[in-house]
C-alpha cells in the first residue's frame, strides 16, 4: 500500500480561512528509510493545526535550532522564519490544516505573534471552546469526515468575524500583494503603523514578509505545476530578475528553483513530501 500523502482544498466559502487540508500516512509502508521518516516544513506565514491520529513523531529542529521533543497528539505551529523538522518515531498517520495568514488569531482571539517559530500543544494553547474540534477530528472515521468537521466548526466562526475585518479579508483575497495595502487600510480605517502592529500580533511577521513568502510560493508553484521556466516565473510574479527569484526561493525552500524542481520530480520519498502535494 505504501505511503499515502494528499492535499485537499477547502470549500470555496472557506478559502479565506484555510490554505489547505492534508494528511500523511506512513502505516502502509512495510519499512521506512531515514528519509521517509523525515518531514521538513519550510518557512511561511501559515499557522498549522496537526493531529497525530496514530503513532509518534519527534520534533528535531525548530526556530533555527536543534531540539529533541516528542510532538503532542495535536499541536499548533506558528508562522515561521525557519524550517521546522520532525522525524517519525513509529509509523504514524497525521492530519492537518494550514490556516491563511492571521486567521487563527482572528478566530481564536489570541495574539499569535509570540508563537512564531514555535510548536505548542493545541489542547493547552487554544481556547477551551476549541476542545470540541480537537476531539471531534481525532475521533472521526476518515479524512473526509475530518475535513467536514473542521469546516463545520470554522464556518460559523468566520461568518461572525469576517464582517468586522474587511481590510484583513481584502489582504487575504489579494494574497497580501503590496498593491492591495492601500485599500485594506481604508477598509479597516487603519494606519500603516497599525497594520504593522496587527500583523505582528496576529501572524508574527511584517506585512512585507507575508507578501514575500506568498509570492515565492506562487512563483515556485508556477515552476512546479505549470513547468514555467524560472526566468518566466520571475517576470510573471514581480521579481527583479531571475537571480532575485532564485535567492528568494532558496531562502524559503533551501534550494534554487532548478535544484528544487529536480528534487520534487524525483520519485524518492524524503523530507520534502509536503512540497510535492
Amino acid at each position: 500500500m505504501g505511503i499515502d500523502s494528499q492535499l485537499v482544498a477547502p470549500a470555496a466559502d472557506l478559502a479565506d480561512v484555510v490554505r489547505a487540508f492534508y494528511w500523511h500516512d506512513l502505516r502502509g509502508a512495510s519499512t521506512l528509510s531515514l528519509a521517509q521518516r523525515a518531514t521538513r516544513v519550510p518557512p511561511g506565514p501559515y499557522n498549522g493545526l496537526v493531529w497525530l491520529l496514530e503513532g509518534r513523531a519527534q520534533l528535531v529542529e525548530c526556530g533555527g535550532a536543534a531540539v529533541d521533543r516528542e510532538l503532542p497528539a495535536v499541536f499548533v505551529a506558528g508562522a515561521h522564519r525557519h524550517d521546522y523538522r520532525s522525524l517519525a518515531i513509529t509509523r504514524y498517520c497525521s492530519f492537518g490544516l494550514a490556516f491563511q495568514p492571521g486567521v487563527l488569531a482572528l478566530l481564536s482571539g489570541l495574539d499569535l505573534g509570540a508563537w512564531r517559530d514555535r510548536i505548542e500543544d493545541a489542547r493547552l494553547a487554544l481556547p477551551a471552546d476549541w476542545r470540541a474540534l480537537l476531539d471531534s477530528v481525532a475521533q472521526a472515521p476518515d479524512h473526509a469526515a475530518r475535513i467536514a468537521r473542521c469546516e463545520a466548526f470554522l464556518r460559523p466562526r468566520w461568518q461572525a468575524v469576517a464582517p468586522r475585518q474587511p481590510g484583513w479579508v481584502h489582504l487575504l483575497r489579494h494574497a497580501w500583494r503590496r498593491s492591495s495595502l492601500p485599500a485594506a487600510l481604508t477598509l479597516q480605517r487603519w494606519s500603516q503603523r497599525h497594520l504593522q502592529r496587527r500583523s505582528g500580533d496576529a501572524v508574527g511577521l511584517r506585512p512585507g514578509e507575508v507578501e514575500r513568502y506568498l509570492r515565492a510560493e506562487r512563483a515556485m508553484l508556477a515552476v512546479r505545476d505549470g513547468h514555467a521556466p524560472a526566468a518566466e516565473a520571475a517576470a510573471e510574479h514581480g521579481f527583479a530578475d531571475q537571480a532575485h527569484f532564485s535567492r528568494e526561493v532558496k531562502a524559503a525552500f533551501a534550494h534554487s528553483p532548478v535544484a528544487l524542481q529536480r528534487r520534487l520530480d524525483s520519485a524518492d520519498g524524503d523530507e520534502d513530501w509536503l512540497l510535492r502535494l
